[in-house]
């Protein structure tokens, strides 16, 4: 029964970290996580999307290449950076895994120690900051690839393929916008 409690609370703190957690990686204040749960980001301004409005999806470069008008060796410069993406994420989800398998045997013992499990937990955290820093990095060189012109297409393109709140062709489109939040 302990040992459920214990992992019980180590999953519970964890993902209640990570809800406050900006997409910088900053801390939020509980005033900031309401307003972005609200339609408002202080990050990137009212119904902002914060850094995920300044990249592309990898899958909409593929799909756009025609579009774009990528040359041969833009598209080779992006194939071998997915390339090596992949190999390196793959090796840090091992990495993850491997860690995550520790941190679940400390947190079985009759005894939990905690030194030892804050000590894992940072390892894990390392890991993940690892893997958040290989996906911007991939997504920066990616967009060095681009001329601004091909940025420009992109973010067209990227506009159209995504409905927003209301214009979703999956909901009629006629969605009412979200009510607002009721005050503190």
């Amino acid at each position: 029964m302990k040992k459920c409690l214990a992992l019980a609370l180590a999953v519970t703190i964890s993902f209640s970290s990570w809800s406050q957690i900006g997409e910088g990686g900053e801390k939020l204040g509980k005033a900031q996580i309401r307003n972005d749960k609200c339609g408002e980001s202080p990050r990137s301004g009212r119904g902002g999307m914060g850094l995920k409005s300044l990249f592309f999806p990898p899958d909409l470069i593929m799909r756009s290449q025609d579009q774009l008008a990528l040359s041969d060796e833009q598209r080779n410069e992006i194939k071998e950076l997915m390339k090596k993406t992949a190999s390196d994420f793959t090796e840090l989800q091992w990495k993850e895994s491997e860690e995550q398998e520790k941190m679940e045997s400390l947190l079985k013992d009759e005894k939990i120690d905690e030194a030892k499990t804050l000590e894992q937990f940072e390892k894990l955290l390392q890991i993940e900051n690892q893997i958040k820093k290989l996906h911007i990095g991939t997504m920066i060189r990616t967009l060095n690839c681009l001329s601004p012109d091909q940025r420009a297409k992109l973010d067209e393109l990227k506009k159209q393929s995504s409905p927003r709140h209301g214009d979703d062709p999956r909901r009629g489109g006629q969605e009412a916008p979200p009510p607002p939040c009721p005050p503190e």
